[in-house]
């Protein structure tokens, strides 16, 4: 009856991860350029008495495109074809989003999701104080007209890994020469309807291993009072 218990806990654990990514998934519905985390779940058979349990194998990012929004704002963009921005994070690593709301810190640099918006130079964007800054189609950012440098974006292979934020890292990223929807941004790509309705899935799931544990302790309880010498 153990095992009944233990395979009730393992189905438990895996669908509170589920459950988890869920919640991160409608939290961040709203935010622009985030891709929602998809966990896979497999089978283990345990090498004593031949058991299966189940048991979260991995969170996968989900890389579909998010909705486009216009906001009509010259700072807002969104990578074409599919490519990512370059961000130089605060511990000094490359990372990647697609967010694009752009914002120009106190120290001058163009700055996007928390890090430094890097340029096709490979290096941070630097604008001059007091200046109109823009940014073209051919995301070439401009200061008082004259360019500067272009927004530095890749094409990302392989499985990515959330970073923090909208942020991602990749096993393997190609710079790439790529063009800007301006005005725009991208959403999430994950639904509050998408989300309630797999969190209600969830749920269930979590409820049932619970059922199954009370189940099996009930008739471990019950068989332990047979046994006892009285």
């Amino acid at each position: 009856m153990a095992d009944g218990i233990y395979i009730g806990m393992s189905g438990a654990e895996a669908r509170s991860d589920q459950l988890d990514a869920i919640s991160d998934a409608l939290a961040n519905v709203q935010t622009p350029g985030y891709r929602a985390q998809r966990p896979a779940f497999a089978t283990v058979l345990s090498q004593a008495g031949g058991v299966s349990y189940a048991m979260a194998a991995g969170t996968s990012v989900d890389t579909r495109q998010g909705v486009l929004q216009q906001t009509g704002n010259p700072l807002d963009v969104v990578p074409q074809n599919g490519a990512w921005l370059s961000v130089e994070t605060p511990s000094g690593d490359v990372a990647y989003t697609r967010d694009g709301r752009m914002s120009v810190g106190a120290d001058g640099q163009l700055r996007v999701a928390g890090g430094l918006v890097l340029g096709e130079s490979g290096g941070p964007i630097s604008l001059p104080e007091g200046s109109a800054i823009s940014i073209g189609s051919d995301g070439t950012v401009m200061a008082n007209g004259e360019p500067l440098d272009r927004l530095g974006t890749s094409q990302l292979d392989g499985a990515l890994q959330h970073v923090s934020g909208s942020l991602y890292s990749a096993s393997s990223a190609e710079p790439v020469t790529e063009g800007m929807q301006v005005g725009s941004l991208e959403m999430s790509n994950s639904s509050a309807l998408e989300a309630a309705v797999g969190m209600v899935s969830a749920q269930r799931g979590f409820e049932s291993s619970m059922q199954v544990i009370e189940t099996y302790k009930t008739m471990h309880d019950r068989a332990s009072e047979l046994g006892r010498v009285r």
